[in-house]
């Protein structure tokens, strides 16, 4: 498929999903002739097969694979939610306080069951006891596959459940200015009446945060459609409830207001009228950006973002790379917690993290240079974006690009 077919594919995915939100059959004459099963291919690299399903379903398409993708997704979202109830129980019985986050909260938003696919079940918690959180986790047979990294930990247990454990809501490596906001969060949260310790953010600070987390991944390497759809979803269930003045002041001081306006606007001209829309300009930018980024963001787009912001020229671009292989020892701590931050073994660290340049991670180092060395910055080759989103997924923080991209030094 190329490019041009990619778009307009992605585009009659989003025409489908603001049908499936909107509880609106798709007007028949807009799958004349359209392959649902590349359709729902297409839709899969933004995590948006179930809902695409689902309006397929509703307007009388069910194959086998439109079936499956719909039934998946209940699927999974069941299977997380089961597993919820389990870790929901034990920090209670420990009193560790909790918060869901992100797709764990979004989910519910959305009319039906299954509809709103997540790579991760996220949790906020009391950092205080991330010990102990630990030994829940295993002891409910989650596999601990990152500790002490960043700002959350990793916990997977088959076949399908991934908690991604919060001990603070963003990390100084990728979202420092986030980092400071957001610090005090416990102290904003709203009590669960049904529990002891479950806490939750009212429809203003979760609004915020869902931009900010947006902004994140969109300024890093790119983020997908499944962002806008769950703006548009939170705005048409919460548009009336939210306190704008609170909006505008939270925004601003996380310097996203001109964000914040310009993906609430994408996202209600994109999903609200039921059919593929001719976009202007400037959505059709971004609407570009967006569909190149996958769900999660791309190695492309994260190492073009870097050096746009240190401006253009040979000289930037060393830096650039003295940086990558001579991270600060305050990187290096936070992304490999076994390394104490040490002068003396610092070297030694370099070396280790040139090792897995040279092995684990050794194609998206090659994709990286790829992209350094390209004369005029820019790679708009649509088999290349491609290319690296497919090994994005293969970089060395692990196998899923939930977490692949964050700034953690892999």
């Amino acid at each position: 498929m190329d490019q041009g077919a990619y778009l307009d594919s992605l585009r009659l995915v989003c025409a489908l999903a603001g049908c499936a939100v909107r509880q609106q059959v798709p007007d028949p004459s807009m799958l004349e002739g359209v392959d649902s099963q590349q359709l729902i291919d297409t839709a899969k690299s933004h995590t948006l097969a179930a809902i695409t399903a689902m309006a397929l379903q509703s307007a009388g398409v069910n194959s086998s694979q439109v079936s499956q993708e719909a039934a998946r997704g209940l699927w999974k979202e069941t299977q997380l939610e089961e597993d919820w109830v389990l870790v929901r129980e034990a920090l209670e019985n420990a009193g560790i306080w909790y918060c869901p986050l992100k797709g764990a909260v979004l989910k519910d938003e959305y009319p039906q069951p299954g509809m709103r696919q997540m790579a991760d079940y996220d949790v906020l918690f009391d950092a205080e006891r991330t010990d102990d959180v630990r030994s829940i986790m295993e002891a409910l047979g989650f596999r601990c596959e990152i500790f002490g990294a960043a700002h959350h930990d990793v916990y997977h247990k088959l076949p399908v459940s991934n908690f991604e454990m919060h001990r603070s809501l963003f990390s100084v490596l990728s979202a420092p200015e986030m980092v400071e906001h957001f610090q005090n969060v416990k102290d904003h949260l709203t009590k669960y009446p049904d529990n002891e310790f479950g806490w939750h953010m009212d429809v203003t600070e979760c609004y915020v945060y869902l931009m900010a987390h947006a902004h994140k991944h969109f300024a890093l390497g790119g983020t997908g459609l499944r962002t806008p759809l769950d703006v548009y979803v939170y705005l048409r269930n919460h548009e009336d409830e939210l306190n704008w003045e609170r909006v505008r002041e939270g925004t601003h001081e996380l310097g996203i207001d001109d964000f914040e306006e310009r993906m609430r606007t994408f996202a209600q001209r994109v999903f609200a009228p039921g059919k593929p829309l001719a976009l202007q300009a400037d959505d059709e930018e971004l609407f570009r950006y967006l569909a190149t980024s996958g769900t999660y963001g791309t190695t492309v787009h994260q190492v073009q973002n870097k050096l746009a912001k240190k401006g253009r020229g040979v000289p930037k671009k060393l830096a650039y790379l003295v940086e990558r292989v001579f991270p600060s020892r305050e990187i290096c701590r936070e992304v490999y917690p076994f390394y104490s931050g040490s002068r003396l073994l610092y070297p030694a660290m370099v070396v280790f993290r040139l090792g897995r340049a040279l092995t684990v991670s050794r194609k998206r180092v090659l994709t990286e240079l790829a992209v350094i060395l390209h004369r005029n910055n820019k790679v708009e080759s649509w088999r290349r974006a491609m290319f690296t989103y497919a090994l994005s997924s293969v970089c060395s923080c692990g196998p899923r690009t939930s977490w692949a991209c964050e700034g953690k030094g892999c």
